[in-house]
Parts: structure tokens; sequence; C-alpha cells
């Protein structure tokens, strides 16, 4: 309804009002002038979209993402008492047969290849080294390509086939790092006559539990490049050893519809994607979208891992022919191989192969 005004909007006097309480009067007269600015809602009530508004679904609530199911994480690890940052329990061990063979000077091997950087609760810090030239590692002093644990006293690595019985914690896998081992030569060096072992669990942070999820998958799927909900998948199904002393796994998979908490956040800050300057950097892009994997891929003990660079075998996927088109498909045409890449001259054939450049003269750059 229009009200006697000067500013003909009919909300008074310029004077009198403001200026949105002007535009509020203005709307409200338009509406009723029938200038366009009724809304649905308006029309409904006064019956003119009443058999739309009947034949309409019901409003449905907002889905929320599902929880994520993955198979149990086994029994839960105790944590001893008095232990900062928490640890298991000591798990003492008779060492096997191994352990009693004569030994070889460890003061005498020579390290030339060192682990990457890591994330510490004191900062990054470097894994130590992996390699030596001798290539000798523990009780047996041979080079296997099995997995192995590290001393925390002499440093060496001790393979797991080399190990007492029942020594480690249920659940433990191959390549995580979250532990305190003591061997056998070094209990014995203290107390004569005595070949014990020494195993426990400690607490990591969660980018170096997700490093230890990489390795793991990278070893046995044998690639490099995952998904953020496939890492999270097997972090969850092995929550009570590379995630022990953290909450338990109930806490992270929620249930009654709500969501998971995801670790790609995690993933993202120490990411090379990371607008922000943080070091180290243990994870980047992979060759695909949505596929991330670890930034150093240098070895964290003596056995190799995995050279696969892709999610796919690249290897298999050149060797297949080039997909045909759809006039070929139509015309039924054979499928046609792929290019294959031209081959260096013979002169430079060495040289290529060492990774060295040639020029004209046949000479190589130093």
């Amino acid at each position: 309804m229009r009200g006697g005004g000067d500013d003909g909007f009919g909300g008074g006097s310029s004077g009198g009002r403001g200026f949105g309480e002007r535009i509020a009067a203005g709307i409200a007269y338009m509406q009723e002038a029938g200038a366009g600015y009724r809304t649905v809602a308006d029309d409904s009530a006064e019956g003119e979209h009443a058999a739309e508004s009947s034949l309409a679904s019901p409003a449905t609530p907002p889905q929320r993402r599902r929880p994520m199911h993955v198979p149990e994480a086994g029994p839960p690890i105790p944590v001893a008492p008095a232990t900062c940052p928490p640890r298991s329990p000591v798990r003492s061990r008779q060492a096997s047969r191994w352990a009693t063979q004569p030994r070889y000077d460890l003061a005498a091997l020579t390290w030339n290849q060192y682990g990457p950087v890591h994330e510490g609760n004191k900062g990054a810090y470097l894994d130590g080294p992996v390699r030596n030239v001798q290539g000798r590692y523990s009780y047996s002093g041979t080079c296997k390509n099995k997995p192995s644990l590290r001393c925390k006293e002499c440093h060496q690595f001790y393979y797991l086939d080399e190990l007492g019985n029942d020594l480690l914690t249920p659940g433990f896998l191959d390549h995580q790092r979250n532990y305190l081992f003591t061997c056998a030569w070094c209990h014995e060096a203290r107390n004569p006559g005595e070949y014990i072992e020494k195993f426990q669990l400690k607490k990591q942070t969660i980018a170096n539990a997700i490093v230890d999820a990489f390795l793991n998958l990278q070893a046995v799927q044998k690639r490099q490049e995952y998904k953020v909900a496939e890492v999270q998948r097997f972090l969850f199904a092995h929550w009570n050893t590379l995630m022990f002393g953290w909450a338990p796994l109930v806490a992270e998979r929620v249930g009654e519809g709500k969501g998971h908490r995801n670790i790609y956040p995690e993933i993202n800050k120490r990411s090379c994607r990371a607008k922000k300057k943080v070091t180290p950097f243990l994870f980047e892009g992979g060759q695909i979208n949505h596929y991330y994997r670890l930034v150093d891929q240098r070895p964290r003990q003596p056995m190799g891992m995995p050279a696969g660079a892709s999610t796919r075998k690249r290897d298999e996927l050149d060797e297949q022919v080039s997909p045909r088109s759809e006039l070929d498909q139509f015309r039924g045409a054979r499928q046609r191989p792929r290019t294959p890449r031209p081959e260096p001259a013979a002169a430079g054939t060495a040289n290529v192969s060492e990774g060295v450049p040639t020029v004209a003269n046949g000479a190589t750059f130093k």
C-alpha cells in the first residue's frame, strides 16, 4: 500500500527515513503493483501453483558421507605405564641360533648410502645409513632382499627371519618404522652369556604413519602411486600398529551416518603442492590426477623397493596396440601397433646408455 510521501516510494519524506527503509517500502509497493517481484511462495499460498506443488517430490535430507568400512585392525595393543611418548610393553625373547654365530667387526663396516629425511617431534631428521660397502647385515653377515629391523644401539640391520620366535608385536608390518629394537649382541655385551632380543612399538607422527602405509603398499602391490582413499583404508586396517599411541580406531571410523576424518589435509600439508613452504616434503602428485606418491624413494633398509613409477604398469601399456578409431572399427580395419622410438646412432650408443652426452667430434662432456 502506497503512502503519501514526496519521494515517490511511499516511504514518507526523504528526511524522515533512511535509504534502506525507502528501498524496502518501494519493493513492497512493486510487489503489490504486480511488477514481477512476487515469489513462488506467495503464488503458492494463493493457489496459483497448487497443481505443480502437489506433483513435486518431498524434500530429501542432505546425504552424508558413508563411514569407511575396512577389515578389523587387530587386537588393541596396551601402552606401557609411565612412558612418554607412549610405548608398548617390552617383548623380550630368547634369540635364535643365528645370534650364537661367530661375530664380525661392526666397526669395520663402511656405510655409503643414507636413507631419506623424515619428520620427527623435534623437526626433520635423517633415517641414518642403510647400506654398507661390504654388504654385511644381520647375525649371518649376508645380504638378502628381505625385511629387517635396525638395532637402536649398534644401528645394524637384522633380518626378520633370523630373529627369535614371537618377538614382534602381532600385526607388525615389514616396512613400518615406529619401533625400538635391541639385538642379542648388544644385550650380551652387557650381560655375558645372555642372548636376549627386545622389541617394542612407539608412537609416531601421523605423517610418518602415512609414509609407512605407502611403503607397505608399495611392497605388496608393486607400484608407487595411490589415491588418498587407498592409503586411508590401509591405515585403518592396520591402525593399532601404524598409529600406535593415538586414539582408537573407533574414533576415526565413525558410524551412524557421520563421515570419517580424512587424511587428505595431512598429505596436502606435507605435499609439494602446498602453498606454504614446509620442510621436508613427503608427498607429491603422481602422473595421474588425484594420485600421490612419496617424494623420496630411497630405501629405508637394505632391501630394495619396487621401481614402478605409475599407478599402472607402463611397460604393459606401451606394449599394447593403439586403440582403433570409430571409422576403423566400422570398416573392420586391424589394430595398428605403436610407432617404435628411433634408436640412437651407433657411434654414440655407449655414451648415451651411460648417461653421458656426446658431441660432434666424438668427445664427451666431463
